[in-house]
C-alpha cells in the first residue's frame, strides 16, 4: 500500500509550510509515500527517506499533472491532493483534496485582470473535477461553508481537520514582551491590508500615543516598502523585518504584547494560531475566518481606518481581555484517515 501525495502547485507562503510539515510527520508516520513535488522547491522541502519513499519532481501544469494521474492511476491505495483540485482521473480508491485557496470562491477585487482570469479558470477547474474526491479537508468551519456554499457540495463530505507546525520547539522566553509593541507577520500582498493598518499607526503616532509596529515584508513588495520608509522618515516607529525564516519567527512573538491582523481573508491564519501560542493578545478583522479559530481581544473593522486606529487605541489605553484559542492541531486525526 503506498500514498500518493500530489502537492503540485505548492511552493511558497503558509502553503509551502503545511507542506514541509506535513511531510515530515508522514516520514515519522511509517507510511510509504510517493511524492509528486513542484520543481521549484526540488532543494527546500524536508528530508525523505527513499529507501521506502519515491519523489517525482514536475514543473507545474495542468497538462503534465493529468498524464501523471492517467500513467500511474492504479499505483496506489490512497489519494491526497493537496493544492485544492481534486484529480483529473476518476479513480477506483480513496481520494482527498485539501482545500485553503479562498480566491477560488471570493475574489478580493484588487487581483489584476490576468489574475482574475486564471483564478476564474482555476474555480471552472475544481468545479468540473469535484465528483473526482471522496472528500474535501478544511481548516476551519468558515473555509468549509463558503465552500459547500460555492461549489453545492454535500456537508458530510468536507471535514474540518486543521493541523499546523507548532512554534513550540522554537520558544522563546515571552517575559521578554515589549509593551505597546505589535506584530503582522505576513507578506505583503493586497489583501494582507497593509496599507489601511499604516495609515492607522501614522494617525495613532500623531496623537501622541507611544506605540511601535513590526512587520515582515519582503523585498518582493518595493512599494509598501517605500510606504514604510516615508512613514520612518517623519518618525513613525514601525520597523520591517523583511523576510523572517520560521525559526526566527517565534523570537518576533516572544518581544511583542499584540497581535494586529487586518487581513480581509484567509482559509486559516496560521499567524493567529502562532500568535495564540506565543501567548500575544490578538486584535484583528471583525471577519469569520478570525471568530472560526479565536476568540480575540478586540476586532475591528478591516475596511476602516478609523476602526482599526480605534482598535490600536482602545489597547493602548485600556486592559483588553485575554485571547482565546478555539482550534488546536489535528495532524494526527488527519493522518489517520490515511491509515483506513
Amino acid at each position: 500500500m503506498m500514498l500518493f501525495l500530489d502537492a503540485l502547485y505548492i511552493n511558497n507562503s503558509g502553503g509551502k509550510v503545511l507542506l514541509d510539515y506535513l511531510i515530515e510527520q508522514f516520514e515519522l508516520s511509517g507510511f510509504a509515500v510517493f511524492y509528486l513535488l513542484d520543481e521549484r522547491i526540488k532543494n527546500t522541502h524536508p528530508h525523505i527517506d527513499l529507501s521506502k519513499n519515491k519523489i517525482h519532481y514536475l514543473k507545474a501544469s495542468f497538462l503534465k499533472r493529468h498524464l501523471f494521474y492517467l500513467n500511474n492511476k492504479t499505483e496506489f491505495s490512497h489519494v491526497f491532493c493537496f493544492g485544492n483540485i481534486p484529480s483529473s482521473v476518476k479513480l477506483k480508491i480513496p481520494v482527498y483534496t485539501y482545500f485553503h485557496q479562498t480566491l477560488y470562491i471570493k475574489k478580493s477585487g484588487n487581483e489584476s485582470l490576468k489574475k482574475y482570469m486564471l483564478l476564474l479558470l482555476k474555480s471552472n477547474v475544481l468545479d468540473f473535477y469535484k465528483k473526482n474526491t471522496n472528500k474535501w479537508l478544511v481548516q476551519s468551519s468558515s473555509v468549509k461553508n463558503d465552500l459547500v456554499k460555492r461549489f453545492a457540495l454535500n456537508t458530510d463530505d468536507v471535514l474540518v481537520l486543521p493541523f499546523y507546525p507548532p512554534l513550540s520547539e522554537f520558544k522563546h522566553d515571552s517575559k521578554l514582551k515589549k509593551k505597546n509593541s505589535f506584530l503582522f507577520v505576513s507578506g505583503g500582498n493586497p489583501h494582507k491590508n497593509h496599507i489601511l493598518l499604516l495609515k492607522a499607526f501614522e494617525i495613532i503616532y500623531k496623537k501622541g500615543f507611544s506605540a511601535e509596529l513590526h512587520l515582515t515584508i519582503s523585498d518582493d513588495f518595493s512599494l509598501l516598502k517605500d510606504d514604510i520608509d516615508s512613514l520612518n522618515k517623519i518618525g513613525v516607529p514601525i520597523i520591517n523585518h523583511g523576510f523572517v525564516p520560521r525559526n526566527k519567527i517565534a523570537e518576533l512573538y516572544s518581544k511583542v504584547e499584540y497581535c494586529i491582523y487586518p487581513s480581509l481573508r484567509e482559509s486559516f491564519g496560521l499567524g493567529l494560531i502562532e500568535a495564540m501560542e506565543s501567548n500575544c493578545k490578538v486584535i484583528a478583522s471583525d471577519l469569520p475566518y478570525v471568530h472560526a479559530v479565536c476568540k480575540p481581544s478586540l476586532v475591528f473593522d478591516p475596511y476602516s481606518v478609523d476602526s482599526i486606529e480605534q482598535a490600536i487605541e482602545t489597547a493602548l489605553t485600556k486592559n483588553i481581555p485575554d485571547t482565546h484559542q478555539l482550534v488546536h492541531n489535528q495532524i494526527d486525526d488527519l493522518i489517520e484517515l490515511f491509515q483506513n
